[in-house]
């Protein structure tokens, strides 16, 4: 038998990841994805207490809502696989017959896939609900999501001539995701790794490296070379503006790519290679 993986000893592995994960975070995902109920009902009650209307969210407020239930998830995750680094509890899970790769292949489907697309689903429906209910209303967030897809790619079309951005409504929303995903598998590692303060841990990490890059930032500009690459760029610009300009943010948005992208791969490593060297 290969002891490194088996499809079939995958498969039950992950069926039984899946049962034990979600008995036991259902409702909290559920919870999250009912955040919009909270605030259409917020929002209702002060309509009537101040202005004695009764008015629903904005489309707006309802997805600045959803986001604010991603950045919940996303705190979340050092909560689904944390119970790793419990001694009973770790011991149990490395007693499973399934290899560490198989784990792994069902912890990445389940972090990155399964949840996210579990709330992102509750938070739409229910909002397509209160939106079909309710006609104080404004439309729908999934309904609105092909109108505002079909204007940014129009927008795009139209100005390809001056300035080609060369991503279309999809490929931003591909780069959103991968971004989301960084910050998941972060935080999954913080919860794999930290036997407490899991969440504190891993924000005290992240203000630390945005202070160090502060300090390089401002080495950097105190060096002088930011000043000189700015003018060169500006006379770079000046010679081609159009052409230099669109160079520019086609750079930024494949470096922001490409960074995100080597992130998600190197903290998957991580997880990797600490559920490899898990022991109790």
């Amino acid at each position: 038998m290969n002891e490194t993986f088996s499809a079939g000893r995958f498969f039950r592995y992950f069926l039984f990841d899946n049962k034990q994960l979600w008995s036991r975070h259902t409702r909290a995902i559920v919870t999250f994805g009912g955040l919009g109920i909270i605030l259409y009902i917020v929002t209702v009650l002060l309509g009537l207490l101040f202005s004695q209307t009764w008015h629903g969210p904005s489309i707006w407020a309802r997805v600045i809502t959803l986001a604010f239930a991603s950045l919940v998830l996303v705190f979340y995750q050092t909560r689904t696989y944390g119970y790793l680094t419990d001694p009973k509890a770790g011991a149990s899970w490395l007693m499973i017959p399934a290899s560490r790769l198989e784990k792994f292949l069902s912890m990445m489907i389940i972090t990155l896939i399964e949840m996210p697309l579990t709330l992102l689903a509750t938070y739409l429906c229910i909002d397509g609900i209160i939106a079909l209910v309710d006609p104080t209303v404004e439309g729908a967030i999934i309904s609105s999501v092909g109108t505002i897809y079909s204007q940014f790619n129009n927008f795009v079309s139209q100005n390809a001539d001056e300035i080609s951005l060369g991503i279309t409504a999809g490929g931003l929303t591909f780069q959103f995701w991968l971004n989301t995903c960084t910050y998941l598998l972060y935080f999954l590692l913080c919860g794999i790794c930290f036997k407490k303060h899991k969440i504190g841990t891993g924000l005290a990490i992240l203000i630390g490296l945005g202070l160090l890059f502060t300090i390089f930032s401002g080495l950097f500009i105190s060096s002088g070379l930011l000043e000189s690459w700015a003018k060169s760029t500006a006379e770079g610009l000046a010679d081609a503006p159009i052409e230099k300009t669109q160079r520019l943010l086609n750079w930024t948005l494949n470096s922001e790519f490409v960074l995100n992208g080597l992130a998600v791969i190197g903290l998957g490593t991580g997880i990797f290679f600490r559920i490899k060297s898990l022991k109790h």
